[in-house]
């Protein structure tokens, strides 16, 4: 069943027509499509259009973001769309959060993507997707992931989004 999501960004990243965005939401709407409420954490939520979505097709989301004025766009975002007790907001960076999840996505710009690999990996159990990448960045972003593997790859406009899996 479709979700509708309404966002007034403000300040923050997150409008839902970039090219990451939609990528992002096409690859978390197949990864959730009909799989029980878990836990998943949005790392640099912005605006929180991903966690949004999540909450909206019934699971609970942690978002963090190291810009309290995002922050607060994302807050009013989550009361227009009635999910603010399924979505937490954190300021900080994913080595801010304290537990692993099921799920992760994180839809930064490639450098910061590499930059917090290690924290973005220990709180991922399981399924990874990032975007906020383009092809000439994809090797040192999928070598940055190492205990990863790409199961899928989507190219949406000149951006790519990857859903990697934890490597037993």
């Amino acid at each position: 069943t479709p979700v509708r999501v309404t966002i007034e960004p403000g300040m923050a990243f997150g409008t839902g027509t970039h090219a990451t965005t939609r990528g992002c939401m096409k690859m978390l709407d197949r990864l959730l499509a009909d799989r029980p409420s878990m836990r998943i954490l949005d790392v640099g939520c912005g605006s929180a259009i991903l966690a949004i979505a999540a909450a909206l097709m019934g699971h609970s989301v942690v978002g963090v973001d190291i810009d309290g004025d995002a922050l607060k766009s994302a807050a009013d975002n989550l009361k227009l769309n009635a999910v603010e007790t399924a979505v937490t907001l954190v300021e900080g960076t994913a080595a801010s959060i304290g537990e692993s999840f099921p799920i992760v996505i994180a839809n930064i710009l490639a450098p910061i993507l590499i930059e917090n690999a290690e924290a973005i990996s220990e709180r991922c159990a399981t399924d990874l997707i990032l975007s906020g990448l383009m092809p000439k960045h994809e090797s040192d972003v999928v070598a940055a992931y190492h205990h990863f593997t790409v199961v899928e790859r989507l190219v949406e406009g000149e951006w790519v989004v990857l859903h990697m899996t934890r490597t037993k």
